[in-house]
């Protein structure tokens, strides 16, 4: 019986998949404009992160639901008494990551604080969900 596994030397990584299908289809990529990682200070890159808050999203909607409205205010004061801390935001969907970010520099967070990547746990994000990260 043949094996249906391909030798580990087919094996590519989902983005670059994902990137292939996306240059067949026409459709371009979002282009990132974060730092390569090895040009990320390394006290980012080795920092533990923890879980603080979740903000979580109707479905079809960027618009933070009325019960998190306040977590960007509890957000801004934890990090006023935590001031070597940074705030790390890790979810799937651009536009809802983004309205998170909004939503902590309007209560007061320092643009420089806030970073947007994969920081917490793959196996927790889901499709409506930004998880609001910590670091010292």
């Amino acid at each position: 019986m043949k094996s249906l596994m391909r030798p580990a030397r087919f094996v590519r990584p989902l983005s670059l998949v994902f990137a292939a299908i996306l240059a067949v289809s026409g459709i371009a990529a979002a282009q990132s404009t974060a730092p390569p990682i090895e040009h990320v200070d390394a006290k980012v890159r080795n920092a533990v992160w923890t879980s603080l808050k979740d903000y979580t999203f109707a479905a079809n909607s960027d618009d933070i639901i009325v019960s998190d409205q306040s977590k960007a205010r509890e957000i801004s004061e934890y990090l006023r008494l935590n001031p070597s801390f940074l705030v790390g935001l890790d979810g799937w969907n651009t536009r809802r990551v983004g309205a998170v970010r909004d939503a902590l520099l309007h209560a007061g967070v320092p643009d420089e604080k806030i970073l947007t990547g994969a920081y917490g746990y793959w196996q927790m994000r889901r499709e409506g969900l930004v998880m609001v990260m910590v670091a010292k």
